[in-house]
């Protein structure tokens, strides 16, 4: 698995971040086959070539689309029916979301109201791509710091806007965004979204090391490359790191039941843990939140689960970076019968120790002794043989 660093020196469009990701080992015929399989993408023109900008190598990926009129709508369920691994099938429809709800925000429209037009639908085709070759290459994480958005005004429908424009603003909240010194629009909606709906910032003053750098070469002429540049790495640090997602919504009004069979169901579907916790929510009524831990790819299954079977309106999700240590389990001999030992390792030693709780129950009522003595003495016994 690989670990991407975005270096948005002179910001990051979607084209930009596909080009990159061609030049960091993914394949532009594959790209290319796999994007004709979803109808209104079929309908666009795509060129892939190699080009420089101030003297630096990198990958121009060009798209132009003919698709529209098309709706939103229309645009998902073209995604959702192709052929097109499930990864990222889930992973295109997570940033298009994101992508669309943004947009209905700043354009004070609901999404259905919105027709999207030739670039709309060229962004689109650039947020697959991106996930096409994010599979292609094993992405585990996408970390970002600085991003440089240019200043200035920039012409839409004929009216000037504001540097960054307000859908690209909405998208990066929560982000670190920087002027620079470009008086133009350096960063897209979809570069944006992408940022938005996979990354996770990092502190500028991390340090980290990388195995490689590759270019995605913009379309635009500015006083500096307009190059997006990625590293390229294997581990940040010793650690085993993840970039997930947190899923959090307040319930006022549900059987605990339902709340049992909503935490199962979550679990069931991806969630790699869930929580339920009891609130005193507005006017002192008794309320849950509830709380899910997800990957990025499975964000909108866990929100149609949460939606589904709650009385919830809305859901907060928040990017995060998870450390977990490694785990190996092992199995011990204890006097009484063999128990299942979980080993936590952290820079190769083991920190922690714990044994499994059904075969010390199973041992427990086959030898009618207390489960903890079970317990400490599979413990103890690991603990001497692994040397904690």
């Amino acid at each position: 698995m690989k670990n991407l660093y975005l270096d948005c020196f002179a910001g990051i469009s979607g084209s930009m971040l596909v080009g990159a990701l061609i030049d960091a080992g993914a394949s532009a015929e594959r790209l290319k086959r796999s994007l004709a399989q979803i109808s209104f993408a079929s309908k666009g023109e795509i060129n892939i070539f190699e080009t420089k900008q101030g003297g630096i190598k990198g990958i121009r990926f060009c798209v132009s689309c003919h698709a529209a009129p098309l709706s939103f709508n229309e645009a998902c369920k073209a995604i959702r029916t192709s052929p097109l691994d499930d990864y990222v099938k889930n992973t295109s429809l997570l940033i298009c979301d994101d992508w669309i709800r943004a947009y209905a925000k700043v354009s004070g429209l609901s999404i259905d109201e919105i027709s999207l037009t030739d670039s709309d639908c060229a962004a689109l085709i650039c947020i697959v791509a991106t996930a096409i070759c994010l599979e292609e290459l094993d992405v585990k994480n996408i970390f970002v710091t600085q991003i440089f958005t240019g200043m200035g005004f920039v012409k839409e429908e004929n009216e000037p806007c504001p540097v960054p424009t307000p859908i690209v603003a909405e998208l990066l909240a929560g982000f670190d965004i920087y002027p620079g010194h470009v008086e133009k629009n350096l960063v897209t909606s979809a570069g944006a979204a992408i940022i938005h709906s996979l990354a996770v910032k990092m502190p500028r003053d991390e340090a980290f090391r990388y195995a490689a750098t590759a270019y995605g070469v913009g379309a635009q002429e500015l006083s500096i490359p307009n190059l997006l540049r990625l590293y390229i790495y294997d581990d940040i640090s010793q650690e085993n790191q993840d970039c997930l997602s947190i899923l959090e919504t307040n319930i006022d009004d549900i059987s605990p039941k339902i709340l049992s069979y909503v935490y199962d169901k979550l679990l069931a579907n991806g969630a790699t843990d869930a929580w339920i916790t009891p609130i005193l929510m507005r006017r002192g009524l008794p309320g849950h939140l509830i709380c899910a831990v997800v990957r990025n790819d499975l964000v909108n299954i866990c929100k149609k689960i949460i939606f589904a079977e709650t009385s919830s309106l809305d859901i907060r999700v928040r990017h995060i970076l998870r450390t977990s240590i490694k785990c190996q389990t092992v199995t011990i001999t204890t006097r009484y019968g063999p128990v299942r030992c979980q080993l936590g390792i952290y820079h190769g030693k083991v920190v922690k120790i714990s044994a499994d709780y059904d075969d010390c129950r199973l041992l427990a009522q086959k030898n009618d002794i207390p489960l903890k003595n079970i317990k400490s003495e599979a413990v103890r016994i690991a603990a001497f043989k692994y040397g904690l």
